[in-house]
């Protein structure tokens, strides 16, 4: 009954498969496979032959899922642009995402070391230590871990310096700091 309040589902509860609408299998069938606590759920066209109120149910589903767990570093050398991040974040992936922040690349590494973040967001420009140097700390050593370069700077030059730091199979992306909002979530979506 956790699984039915977490994704809010209990009216489904007790009715038999064939009375339910696409969406409301496919929603039970997501909620059932997150009771076995799986690493990785793979869905197949989740959203075939769907309308739109349950891809809507969907995504939120997923989003919940997503957050779950989830533990981001954000390191900025400005405190404005961090809290912006923390709270886009929070905001856009929820409030249960665990969001950890950093002054510069130095503790942006010790951060990952012992916290090993889903994500990490790395100004390119911070004393200390740059964002390109942590990130190709972070890379070598936590492969797993997509990292996020921010920058004021739209020359291609800093893309190809991250391009060669970062492993094959790594995820990666690169935000300019005056991007939408809905451009940095889009970018965390996608190395997530």
């Amino acid at each position: 009954h956790d699984v039915a309040e977490q994704f809010h589902i209990r009216h489904l509860l007790g009715r038999r498969i064939m009375t339910l609408s696409g969406g409301q299998k496919q929603q039970l069938a997501v909620a059932a496979s997150t009771m076995l606590a799986p690493g990785l759920i793979v869905m197949d066209e989740p959203t075939s032959n769907l309308d739109m109120v349950a891809i809507r149910r969907l995504h939120d589903m997923v989003s919940r899922l997503r957050a779950d767990g989830m533990t981001i570093v954000i390191a900025d050398d400005q405190e404005r642009e961090r809290v912006w991040l923390r709270e886009l974040l929070k905001a856009s992936l929820g409030q249960d995402t665990a969001v950890i922040e950093a002054s510069n690349g130095e503790e942006a590494i010790e951060l990952v070391n012992l916290k090993n973040p889903n994500l990490v967001f790395l100004d390119i420009e911070m004393p200390i230590l740059s964002g390109i140097k942590a990130a190709e700390s972070i890379m070598t050593s936590h492969p797993k871990t997509a990292v996020i370069m921010l920058s004021n700077h739209s020359d291609e030059v800093f893309v190809r310096k991250l391009w060669k730091v970062a492993p094959p199979d790594g995820a990666f992306g690169y935000v300019l700091k005056d991007s939408t909002d809905q451009q940095v979530v889009d970018a965390a979506n996608a190395v997530l």
